[in-house]
């Protein structure tokens, strides 16, 4: 009986400190798994992943968001580009989401980026996650307290962040459907997209009479020879090469604004260059009565004119060619400056957009098409019928009507409402 006795009780002994050990992964999933979600108020993206990370948390009770809006607070701003030197991401755009070691650039949809940011919180349970961003976070209110941090630029200030019981503002796209302008009457949100915006301005900019002259100079030129596939080859790698200078300058625009995405400042710098591009063309449209480039010299133009016939009557075909693309590099570089700003207008836009490296420069090559559009079929028509169509400088005045209409609406929402301009 002693034995027996002396065996239950060992045995219960052993049921309970088993019951220790079984609980042990029950503290661990009760332990909080934290979430660092750094957005911009307005940014339609950042309220898309807003409204998905309310529901997660409220599907999963252990987790816990830390919302930080970069926009509009210098501080919290100073602490996204702290945490992406600590961490080594390349913080491109927002929004941005970190959980333990992991960031998470950008919001696409629940069912793609949102299901990468629940499988990263279910993997945290009852796994020892760790925590990269609490400390960066501590340290920096540290170093405002003291004013040391070279981030603050002799400014004080404080971290603001919102759990998810007090949720980040955000813009709700049901809220606004139309915006009025005076003069302009009402846009409608629903029909602006980001295909329709890149075909329209990439079509106003390239009605520019820097360029458009240059090009007529040299169908003129082409139009003199005999040789007609030496005139289609001449007059493509002219094209060709102006797209490929304007598309290279463009892609250099994009990937500023992306890298100074963060900087809500820059924004409201586009919006007054677009305001003040799209009045300086409106003004031009009503006090010029066709429309010149304004960037280039008489005497300037004439040495260029010349440069493109001796190119064109270079007898050696290689050294015609290599004069051809050359020149066409030049009086883009010109056409850059009489352009009012309509491709770091784009550029900026499109940085706004959070699309893959290929997203970003097939929309810039989308821009391109539109943009070379005019000069295609200008040449095109040449060639064929064996004459210069019968253009003035009309086309391009009436193009700075529409431009500068574009572009005073675009610095408006810019400054006043980016989200409309965000896809």
């Amino acid at each position: 009986m002693n034995a027996t006795r002396i065996g239950t009780i060992f045995f219960l002994l052993l049921v309970i400190a088993g019951g220790f050990f079984i609980a042990t992964p029950t503290h661990a999933q009760l332990a909080d798994i934290n979430l660092y979600f750094f957005y911009g108020d307005g940014c339609p993206h950042c309220a898309k992943e807003e409204v998905f990370l309310n529901d997660l948390e409220s599907r999963y009770p252990q987790l816990r968001v830390h919302s930080f809006e970069v926009w509009y607070n210098v501080d919290n701003a100073k602490l996204l580009s702290r945490v992406g030197k600590e961490l080594g991401i390349a913080v491109q755009g927002i929004p941005l989401t970190v959980i333990g070691d992991t960031p998470i650039v950008g919001y696409t949809s629940d069912a793609t980026t949102g299901r990468q940011i629940e499988n990263k919180v279910g993997e945290c349970f009852g796994v020892e996650c760790g925590d990269m961003v609490a400390p960066i976070i501590s340290s920096f209110q540290e170093s405002i307290s003291q004013g040391t941090t070279d981030e603050m630029d002799g400014q004080g200030g404080s971290i603001t962040s919102a759990t998810s019981t007090e949720s980040p503002a955000s813009l709700d796209d049901e809220t606004i459907q139309s915006i009025t302008f005076p003069f302009f009457g009402t846009l409608s949100l629903s029909s602006v997209s980001l295909p329709v915006l890149t075909g329209a301005i990439g079509l106003v900019d390239g009605f520019n009479p820097c360029a458009m002259w240059s090009l007529l100079f040299l169908i003129g030129l082409l139009l003199e020879m005999k040789h007609r596939a030496r005139m289609w080859v001449l007059g493509l790698v002219f094209i060709l090469v102006s797209g490929a200078v304007y598309f290279a300058f463009m892609a250099a625009w994009l990937n500023l604004f992306i890298f100074l995405g963060m900087i809500v400042w820059v924004r409201f710098v586009i919006a007054f260059v677009a305001f003040g591009g799209g009045v300086w063309s409106l003004k031009e449209f009503f006090t010029k009565p066709a429309a010149v480039c304004a960037v280039e010299t008489d005497n300037g133009k004439q040495k260029r004119l010349e440069r493109l016939k001796r190119a064109v009557f270079e007898k050696k075909f290689i050294v015609a060619l290599v004069g051809i693309a050359l020149l066409a590099a030049a009086v883009n570089l010109v056409e850059l400056m009489c352009s009012a700003g309509l491709p770091a207008v784009y550029a900026q836009i499109l940085s706004m957009s959070h699309l893959s490296w290929w997203g970003y420069y097939g929309y810039l090559a989308l821009y391109i098409f539109f943009y070379m559009l005019d000069d295609l079929v200008v040449f095109v028509i040449a060639m064929f019928t064996l004459r210069l169509t019968g253009l003035s400088g009309s086309y391009a005045r009436w193009s700075r009507l529409i431009g500068g209409a574009i572009l005073v609406l675009i610095g408006i929402l810019l400054a006043f409402w980016p989200h409309v301009l965000m896809f």
